[in-house]
């Protein structure tokens, strides 16, 4: 995990749809010129604490969102859990569970600068439009900093429309 400092702020993502409470099942394929990221999407308006998704493996017609990272400088994806997420270092600062966010003056970017300064072809207009991005999952957090990215919705299985995401993705990458 990494340090925050008293610019480190929380913007909640209100356009990126919420994803399910109960099992969103993220998923990523990375490479060195792409990141995306697949989960299930929220189907009830709250989630009751009774129910469990079950998969079909012959056919699957659930929502899901996919987004697609440009320019990444780097990614996490692993602890906290829901059930720890308050001792993450920006849950003080307004990051809640199940809440997409993005952190304005990040630390991490300006880490990522800072490191990047030492390349002999360093421009730091490269690193104007470095956002850092949080999606607080069930059983895991997805971060990364990247340019930009661009979200979709489709129906199957994460691992399907990832796949089919990634496709072109890796062929023209």
């Amino acid at each position: 995990m990494y340090t925050i400092d008293d610019l480190d702020t929380i913007t909640e993502l209100i356009d990126v749809p919420r994803c399910s409470t109960g099992a969103p099942c993220p998923a990523i394929i990375s490479a060195e010129h792409f990141l995306h990221l697949a989960y299930y999407l929220e189907e009830q308006d709250e989630w009751d604490g009774k129910t469990v998704r079950f998969e079909n493996r012959q056919r699957s017609d659930e929502r899901c969102a996919v987004v697609r990272f440009q320019g990444v400088g780097s990614y996490t994806f692993g602890i906290p859990d829901e059930n720890s997420l308050e001792g993450h270092p920006l849950y003080g600062r307004g990051l809640r569970h199940y809440r997409f966010s993005e952190v304005k003056n990040s630390l991490w970017v300006r880490a990522i600068q800072r490191i990047d300064s030492f390349d002999s072809q360093f421009n730091p207009k490269r690193f104007a439009n470095l956002r850092h991005l949080i999606f607080p999952f069930h059983d895991s957090t997805f971060e990364c900093v990247a340019n930009s990215f661009e979200l979709y919705i489709e129906r199957g299985f994460v691992s399907d429309v990832l796949r089919a995401s990634c496709k072109n993705s890796w062929l023209s990458g």
